[in-house]
């Protein structure tokens, strides 16, 4: 098929449908706007942003998936996720 991509990686963040309530982001990672309407990705964020965010991210939350896609094929298994998000240091 054409125009299909995907990311593959072992260090990752992946929130589905249990996406981070914006109002828990600290306010200095909310001077940039995160969202994207329509296709494609965002490339505009400088280095010290992206760095400063992941350190938030990795001190919180641990590697890997939190959550169900929003929109899951319907052909598509998927393995059973946490209801909630994973907070480091807890357990599932």
């Amino acid at each position: 098929m054409k125009d299909r991509f995907a990311l593959i990686s072992h260090h990752f963040f992946y929130f589905g449908r249990n996406a981070i309530d914006i109002s828990d982001i600290p306010r200095k990672h909310l001077d940039h706007p995160f969202e994207k309407a329509g296709p494609g990705h965002r490339a505009d964020f400088s280095e010290e942003f992206v760095g400063a965010f992941a350190k938030w991210l990795k001190s919180n939350f641990k590697v890997g998936v939190h959550g169900p896609p929003c929109k899951p094929h319907s052909e598509l298994k998927l393995p059973k996720c946490p209801t909630t998000v994973r907070r480091k240091g807890c357990t599932v």
